[in-house]
């Protein structure tokens, strides 16, 4: 099962936008949840996914000429990663305010899963006992539709019952925020879980 295995500046692009927006909404959606559960959630995630893509794109042109120094990589991941988290809390001016332990754990972490996602960015990856011929971006994927479906679900139906026993005109319109609310944190909840069963069996290319 591997994803993007073509060495072209286009796949390793792709690669990079796509794990670090991850990584960032990942990271993002979680410190939020720390500090105030799904509404904090859903800010903190929106807040950090743009700099995640400028960060995947930074690192997969950097670490083109070098994808198979393997070590090098890691190190322009860690430092690019932890770097831009860093930035992203010295300018953050969102509702949720970010504590010093959040803060430093949010920049540590993003530097650690820097170290180990940049490799996935420059070579590729091929994840292990799965499905045969199903590619890893496949089985990524699905994790994030299903948390986007029932995230969305159970966010639309709690809108919707809060909505009718607050004031009942404007239920429909909880219905959405919560369904707005319940999918980036259905997301978030997805990514940990992808992390948690994908990340063991990836092994990177080259």
């Amino acid at each position: 099962m591997k994803w993007s295995v073509t060495h072209s500046v286009g796949a390793q692009l792709a690669r990079g936008v796509v794990l670090f927006t991850a990584v960032a909404v990942l990271l993002g959606g979680t410190a939020g949840t720390l500090q105030w559960p799904i509404v904090g959630t859903f800010f903190e995630a929106i807040e950090a996914a743009p700099y995640g893509a400028v960060v995947g794109v930074f690192i997969a042109l950097v670490t083109w000429p070098i994808a198979s120094e393997r070590w090098a990589v890691r190190l322009v991941g860690g430092l690019t990663s932890g770097g831009a988290a860093r930035c992203a809390l010295l300018t953050y001016s969102g509702p949720v305010k970010v504590t010093v332990i959040i803060g430093w754990s949010f920049v540590i972490a993003s530097a650690a899963l820097g170290v180990v996602v940049a490799p996935m960015v420059a070579s590729g990856v091929e994840v292990t006992s799965s499905r045969p011929g199903e590619p890893a971006s496949e089985r990524f994927g699905k994790y994030v539709v299903r948390g986007l479906v029932v995230g969305s679900g159970l966010g639309g139906v709690v809108g919707l019952i809060v909505g009718l026993f607050a004031y009942a005109p404007t239920a429909p319109f909880a219905l959405i925020e919560g369904g707005i609310l319940g999918a980036v944190t259905g997301v978030v909840a997805s990514l940990l879980v992808a992390t948690a069963v994908l990340l063991p069996k990836v092994k990177v290319l080259r």
